[in-house]
Order: structure tokens, then sequence, then C-alpha cells
């Protein structure tokens, strides 16, 4: 950081970056990948460079254990070494995956420059000669449901002179549907805070809380599982809190951390008719360089139903990495026969008209079959499926 006192600071906030994730469901392709993680802390750093910012922020589970592989702690040490030599200072806490261990290692990652926050209980650091002010607290694995901002005061808190306060913190907003059982906290929460920037880890995908304090999640910058929250662009914050007449105002600039995408996506096999349909959707659902993990859901023709049972070795290469899910699909196997329910009625006269039938009847009858079993049973067919000129 310069000398000079400024009116408006600038960060970089990242968090759940996980190096050392062990990626065991990807097999021979895992050191790819870590080396993956590795690239996207070294691509943050160098725009932490590039941008000459104040502060780089780091929410939390940078590692994915507090004693990751060699590699991944010297990759960390090398880029905390780096925003050292360029004036940056740099800020952690520790996540509910890295949190802190005598002789783990953030004891390490402190002799490269990097400020840590290793107890659950609140501290705070000045950055001369601007007067900010940086609170953090680790992740307290000792009581995980803990509602550690409910009560929360900030010395300086209301001291309007003082200058920019920001807080890390790792932990599970609730929102309905979501699951938030580490360090939970609420909206209600949040807004009582005595801080101008709430810099936030844990959830995976972005998200931006309220408006003062303004509370973010960047969310995973790379991705580490293949689910819909770690699917598509991933982000690093770019945040510049700005001091007016009155009050300060942060702004935030989502960038993206480039690298490999994840791709999650759901095939509804009742929409193929033939297997090529099939193969033409997968081909063009994810780039060469991608991670592509596909949920097969419908009713399918014989055919089709074969050629699902194919895609992965016949995709083998194709994509970075592939997997198939077929738990959502009936079967023909499945279909039901009892002609005691009217279920069973229906799909015994379609079979009948389809084995006395050829051609484009016979296609007629089959689609039939599969939109009937499709509607009967809505939790095998999936409304969010993806066309087949998907791409």
């Amino acid at each position: 950081m310069s000398d000079r006192i400024s009116e408006n600071i600038t960060f970089i906030h990242t968090a759940d970056l996980h190096l050392g994730r062990p990626f065991d469901s990807i097999g021979g392709r895992m050191p790819e990948r870590r080396e993956d993680l590795r690239a996207a802390f070294g691509r943050m750093v160098e725009r932490a460079e590039k941008e000459k910012v104040d502060l780089f922020l780091v929410a939390g589970d940078l590692f994915d254990s507090p004693c990751p592989p060699p590699a991944d702690r010297e990759a960390a040490r090398a880029g905390f070494l780096r925003l050292r030599e360029a004036g940056v200072r740099a800020f952690a806490i520790p996540g509910n995956h890295d949190f802190f261990i005598p002789g783990g290692v953030w004891s390490e990652m402190e002799t490269t420059g990097v400020t840590v926050f290793s107890h659950p209980k609140l501290e705070w650091k000045e950055v001369p000669p601007a007067g900010i002010r940086v609170f953090g607290m680790a992740y307290d694995r000792e009581r995980p449901r803990s509602r550690p901002l409910a009560d929360l005061q900030a010395e300086g808190g209301g001291d309007g002179a003082a200058g920019a306060r920001i807080l890390l913190f790792h932990g599970s907003l609730e929102v309905l549907g979501e699951g938030y059982d580490d360090a939970p906290f609420s909206e209600a929460e949040i807004s009582r805070l005595p801080f101008d920037y709430v810099a936030l880890g844990h959830y995976h995908s972005w998200r931006e809380i309220g408006q003062r304090p303004l509370a973010a999640y960047p969310g995973s910058p790379s991705g580490v599982g293949m689910t819909s929250r770690e699917a598509g662009e991933r982000y690093f914050l770019l945040g510049r809190v700005e001091t007016g007449e009155a009050e300060r105002s942060v702004h935030l600039e989502r960038i993206p951390a480039g690298g490999r995408t994840i791709h999650v996506k759901e095939f509804d096999l009742s929409r193929s008719a033939k297997p090529e349909d099939l193969f033409e959707a997968v081909r063009h659902a994810a780039g060469p360089d991608d991670l592509l993990s596909l949920r097969l859901t419908g009713v399918p023709s014989p055919e089709v139903w074969e050629a699902a049972g194919e895609l992965e070795n016949r995709f083998e290469g194709v994509f970075f990495h592939f997997r198939v899910d077929r738990s959502g699909v009936a079967a023909l196997e499945d279909i039901p026969d009892d002609d005691r329910f009217i279920l069973g009625r229906f799909c015994n006269k379609l079979q009948s008209r389809i084995r006395q039938t050829e051609g484009e009847e016979r296609v007629v009858y089959e689609m039939a079959l599969r939109l009937g079993l499709a509607a009967a049973n809505p939790s095998k067919s999936s409304a969010q499926s993806f066309s087949l000129s998907a791409s």
C-alpha cells in the first residue's frame, strides 16, 4: 500500500478455493485439477498486482484441509510473497475446511506477511496510514452452530471519523431450502453490523446481501464439485470503498476467474427419437477442456436407452471429465403392465400397437407411450432438461 492517505480503498475478495482438494471422483486427472486451483490463485494475485489494490481478502477455505499437500502450500506461499512485494496487504481467516491448528498451514502462511485471524473471537488490525480497520474471526469448529454475528460488537464501530471497516467471516446465510448448520446468520444480523463491507465465505455461489453494510459471497473461483452450485462461470470480487462527505459506499465488480467450466445439465430421453439425437446434444453440451455432469430423465425407447448406456465410453476423452447419472430414467423394463390399473392398460394397449406397426406410425406410438409415462411419473422427467440444440 502506498504511503498516501486514501479516501478510496480497493480490494480483492475471494474464498473457498480449496487448494489440495482430493478430487477422487476424476481418477487420474486429479493432479491436473489440483493445478487448476493453484493457477486460479495465481491469476487472482496477478490481478491484485495489476490493479494495485490495497487489500487482498481471503474469507476462509483457501485450503481444503489444515494440512494440504506441499505443492499447494508452496503455491499459496509464493502468491502471498508476491503480494507483499507488491505492497498489497493480505488478510485471511481459516474456514471450516482449513481450520486453524498449531503448526498447520496458516502458521506457515503467517511467515509470508499475510495477517491471519486465527481465533473464533473477533480481532482487528489497523492498516496505516489510511486508518482502515480489517476485522476477522476464524471459523469455530468447536461450536459450529453458534451465531457469532447475533450480538457482535466491534471496537470503533460507531466512530464516524475512523477509516473504512471491513469484516471477514466464514458462515452460512439462512436461506430457505439450503443447509445452514455452519456458523449460521440472517440478513437482519448483517444489517446491524458496524462495518462498511462484510467479506463472506462458505457458499460456493456468488451472492450479495443487503446494502448497509454490503455483504457478499464471491463463490468458489474454480468450482470443486459437480453440482449446480459449482457450475457456470466462476468469479472473485474487485471492490472499492469510496468515502463521501456524509457516508461511505462500497462498489463490487465480479471478475471472471478463468479456467475450466463445470457444466451440470439434464436431458429428457423422452425427447430423443433416436440415439443420434442424444449423441448430438451431449457433443455440444460442454467444451473439450470442461467438466460435464449429465443427468438423464424421462422414458426412452429401447434404442435410446441402450445408447445412454454407451455415453461414457463413446465420449471418453472428449471432455476433461464426463459423468452420467441415469437414476432419473424410467427404463422400458419399468413400464407397468398390470391391467387392473388404468396406467397398466394404457401401456399394454400402446405396446400392442407398437408391435403391430412399423415406420412413422410406430414412432408415433412409441412417443405416445413415453410421453404418457412421463406425465404419470413427473419425478422421472424434468422440465429443466436442455433441448437437443443446446450448445
